[in-house]
């Protein structure tokens, strides 16, 4: 019997890649500018509309929901026995981009099969986290 082939595969990587960029862009909406701004006009419009601002730079709602799957895949992996290992592969191979699979297999002492099963898992609890798996 053969695996499904899902339609969102490459989508869910793509999520999973981009999580560094996500983390800024969160950390960066959550984060209000509190230098004034010091003008001769009166009413600057800079001044007093930082909570304007703030929400302005608030990512997208599809960001949000693609930083939250991820996080949230994040965090139920570290509960994990293996949770370590599997998020070292994990970092290796879509953050640092400095492994493939196979190589980051070796870096963390387990076999090729079994960081490909654990790569496959994170995957499918991302998707799981935002709404594409039952």
């Amino acid at each position: 019997m053969s695996k499904p082939r899902y339609g969102w595969w490459p989508y869910v990587k793509n999520m999973i890649y981009s999580y560094p960029s996500l983390c800024t862009l969160h950390q960066q909406a959550l984060t209000q500018q509190i230098t004034p701004t010091y003008s001769g006009l009166s009413g600057g419009s800079e001044g007093s509309r930082k909570t304007e601002q703030t929400v302005v730079r608030a990512s997208t709602q599809t960001a949000a929901r693609e930083y939250e799957a991820v996080h949230l895949a994040i965090q139920q992996t570290q509960q994990l026995d293996s949770g370590a290992e599997r998020l070292q592969i994990i970092r290796a191979t879509y953050w640092k981009r400095t492994h493939t699979l196979s190589g980051a297999a070796l870096a963390a002492n387990v076999s090729y099969r079994t960081a490909r099963r654990w790569n496959g898992e994170f995957i499918r609890r991302v998707a799981k986290n935002y709404g594409l798996l039952d």
